[in-house]
């Protein structure tokens, strides 16, 4: 199939594969600048929301609320318009629905009141050796001897409600086209090509990366020409640049070469021996689950960490997202040689904990470039570990239910996870304060890689007994569905088509086990 579509891209991590990388190949053309434009205004809306809700005047804890809320959306919206698209057979029209939702309902966020700056002061000590002259007059030299415990008391005001209903909305369109525009990727680059993932994805992180920095700059700049405590003028280049990239992504989607047809009936029903089999359900609890926990602390409190503690600057904080984006470069490159030479397991553990690794180093940096650092660290953590997800997902997927399936290995990862992550992690922040946050963090996700690599050891001895009944069709009831469709009647020959693209499927997962075992 991905001959269908043009020239093949070649795989590997050599010289000739990086020039493939930026040559303009027509194919795959539209893929590239989808990933770019879309990434991009993911970037613009993502990298600073948690600083916007501390510009709002909002709790570490109320942050994790928010977050929490409007993640779980995902966990219901990527496999329901997952299903949706897998169902009507309709990708490009379900894409372009969604961005152009997530685009105005991001906008929105710009009219966000700023909750009101006022402080209950709990108690006052007065330390100094002169308290009568305190008492009486308070100088600057005696100010350095006076100690006063101010605790915030969180306020749910309409700055909170609005806040929430607004990110729950955006949420809600924002978080599903990735799942489909993943399935779709793959559907383009087809069995022979799938490999080249990374080549097309890649450009989803260097147009992440530019953002950001775009961003950090241009919040700087806005900052100058506004009162940072009451408006939102600040963060126009965030909301705004979301706005415009998701807008010209769905322009983008218009070209996909990708029908927008169904040509048969899809069983969602085959997708019960996914999610009931034993490799996918460690795979989702184990990996996904803390993949998510991960990232929802990184992006939810990595930068309010930096800001906050470190005192980095937004430019400063854009120069870390690009430095991230670009070190995502080359194991983009290198996924599809790695993912051959490795396999998909032994891949998902070591980008898991290298996460756990950079999780302890977020808990004891003391400087802003540190954090930089760190930031490249996610080349692995994002560049490797996703098209290392999404590739073993698609492997075990049924036939013609890949976005559903995705969305399924979304949900779990940017809904449940990243849920738990920020609701978790916002209480730890208030209870413990960010060292201990993210130490806790690392020990967790530690665990969890541990447990998987124990388990993954334990059922190994099975894989070649795993049942590829859970993912094969029951061909008597599809040929009662078939034949009960006007359109779809199978006669001699396509009965005999339809069962050689099954079998063929078969022999894929088949393969697929057998390279999986040996690897690990």
């Amino acid at each position: 199939m991905g001959e269908t579509y043009g020239e093949r891209e070649s795989s590997g991590i050599g010289s000739n594969n990086l020039k493939q990388c930026f040559s303009i190949n027509t194919a795959y053309l539209p893929l590239k600048v989808l990933y770019f434009l879309y990434l991009a205004g993911e970037a613009s809306f993502l990298v600073f929301l948690s600083v916007f809700m501390r510009h709002l005047g909002l709790s570490t804890q109320q942050s994790g609320i928010l977050f929490a809320v409007h993640r779980s959306l995902g966990i219901i919206a990527s496999p329901v318009f997952g299903a949706i698209s897998d169902k009507t057979g309709r990708p490009k029209t379900v894409l372009i629905a969604l961005l152009l939702a997530a685009s105005f309902t991001s906008l929105s966020l710009l009219s966000v009141p700023v909750q009101s700056y006022q402080r209950v002061v709990e108690s006052v000590r007065l330390e100094t050796h002169n308290t009568k002259e305190m008492k009486y007059n308070i100088t600057t030299e005696n100010m350095k001897n006076l100690t006063i415990e101010v605790k915030q008391t969180e306020q749910y005001d309409i700055t909170f409600w609005v806040s929430l209903s607004l990110l729950t909305v955006a949420a809600f369109f924002y978080t599903s086209p990735i799942s489909i525009i993943e399935a779709t990727t793959y559907k383009i680059l087809g069995a022979k090509d799938k490999h080249n993932y990374g080549l097309q994805r890649l450009w989803g992180s260097i147009g992440f990366g530019i953002a950001s920095v775009l961003s950090g700059y241009l919040k700087d700049f806005f900052t100058s020409f506004s009162d940072a405590t009451t408006s939102n003028i600040q963060f126009i280049p965030s909301f705004g640049g979301a706005w415009l990239f998701w807008i010209l992504s769905a322009v983008v989607v218009s070209k996909l070469p990708v029908a927008n047809c169904l040509s048969e009936p899809i069983l969602l029903r085959n997708i019960k021996g996914v999610i009931t089999s034993q490799k996918f359900v460690s795979f989702l609890t184990l990996v996904a689950f803390f993949y998510g926990y991960a990232l929802s602390l990184s992006y939810s409190y990595g930068y309010w960490l930096a800001e906050e503690k470190l005192n980095a600057s937004s430019a400063t904080l854009g120069i870390a997202s690009l430095c991230g984006s670009l070190v995502d470069i080359p194991f983009f490159l290198g996924s599809g040689f790695l993912i051959q030479k490795c396999g998909h397991l032994s891949l998902l553990l070591f980008c898991q904990i290298i996460f756990a690794i950079r999780l302890y180093f977020l808990s004891i940096i003391t400087k802003a470039w540190q954090f930089i650092i760190l930031e490249a660290m996610r080349g692995i953590n994002w560049g490797l570990m996703w098209p290392v997800a999404c590739s073993y997902t698609v492997c075990i997927s049924p036939k013609k239910l890949e976005a559903t399936t995705m969305g399924i290995m979304y949900a779990t990862t940017h809904g449940l996870g990243y849920s738990f992550g920020s609701l978790f992690g916002g209480y730890l922040f208030k209870e413990f304060g960010s060292e201990q946050m993210f130490f806790i963090s690392f020990v967790l996700v530690l665990s969890s890689s541990v447990l998987y690599l124990l388990i993954t050891l334990l059922v190994r001895v099975f894989f070649q007994k795993d049942t590829l009944s859970n993912v094969q069709v029951d061909e008597n009831e599809e040929l009662k569905k078939l034949s009960k469709s006007g359109n779809h009647k199978l006669g001699p020959v396509e009965h005999r088509a339809h069962r050689a693209d099954e079998d063929d499927k078969i022999q894929q997962q088949q393969n697929f086990i057998t390279h999986e075992t040996r690897a690990l």
